[in-house]
């Protein structure tokens, strides 16, 4: 899910880079866990929230230990494709409902780019 330079932690040191990392992070395991976490990245990166952040960490946990395949999260996540095999009607209909996931995924990403952009210019 990450790129090679996302994977070391040090390495990250714009706001907007960390923000980012963390928004494939908490979709990730909101895809997962089923749940919407109502964590806000910028809101993590400036220590605001702890209770929030606690949440998401034992989110994390349930992901983790849930032995779900995230393979087709992580490809949603990264707007990959992947149809898998099955009769045509099942398809358009899965695909019609990844379509729904994948906007309201593109304007959670949005509106939290948003909010980051906004903090970071608020500073």
């Amino acid at each position: 899910m990450y790129q090679a330079e996302e994977l070391d932690g040090k390495a990250i040191t714009e706001k907007e880079a960390k923000i980012n990392w963390l928004v494939k992070l908490i979709s990730l395991t909101e895809l997962v866990v089923g749940d919407d976490l109502e964590v806000k990245p910028t809101k993590i990166i400036a220590g605001h929230e702890p209770e929030k952040t606690n949440a998401l960490l034992q989110a994390m946990f349930r992901a983790a230990t849930s032995g779900i395949d995230t393979s087709p999260h992580v490809a949603q996540i990264l707007g990959l494709g992947g149809e898998g095999e099955g009769d045509e009607q099942e398809q358009e209909e899965g695909q019609e409902e990844d379509d729904g996931e994948a906007q309201a995924q593109a304007q959670a990403e949005a509106q939290a780019h948003a909010e980051a952009q906004a903090a970071f210019e608020a500073e």
